[in-house]
């Protein structure tokens, strides 16, 4: 139980720390979202989910962009979206590492895995 409480800690501290980049992203996908809503004529809840479909890379494809400029922005949002994902993901593999180097319950198993391993210098 130690171990998630270290990982939550650690994932919080440095999702704090990023929030920064990560909410611009964030905004950047709903405003965007937003602006597609607008030229398609669709409700703005409608280009919320569909900015955010796209983002995350789901794309159920129920609502599909049919101007020029609403495919291009499509694809801002998905690369936005994967930039975000990525940081998420190292977010969480950097405080998996932290829990996992503080928590003595792994201490037979971070042997096992640096015994290969060269010296630091």
């Amino acid at each position: 139980m130690k171990i998630s409480w270290l990982f939550l800690k650690a994932f919080l501290r440095a999702s704090m720390i990023l929030s920064p980049i990560w909410l611009t992203l964030a905004a950047v996908i709903s405003v965007l979202g937003l602006v597609i809503a607008r030229v398609e004529q669709l409700p703005w809840m409608d280009g919320l989910y569909f900015a955010w479909v796209t983002g995350m890379t789901v794309g159920y494809g129920d609502i599909a962009p049919q101007q020029f400029v609403s495919r291009v922005l499509s694809i801002v949002i998905a690369i936005n979206g994967v930039v975000l994902t990525g940081i998420l993901v190292a977010i969480a593999v950097q405080a998996l590492r932290a829990a996992v180097n503080h928590a003595p319950a792994f201490e037979r198993i971070r042997d096992k895995l640096t015994d290969h391993l060269p010296p630091q210098d």
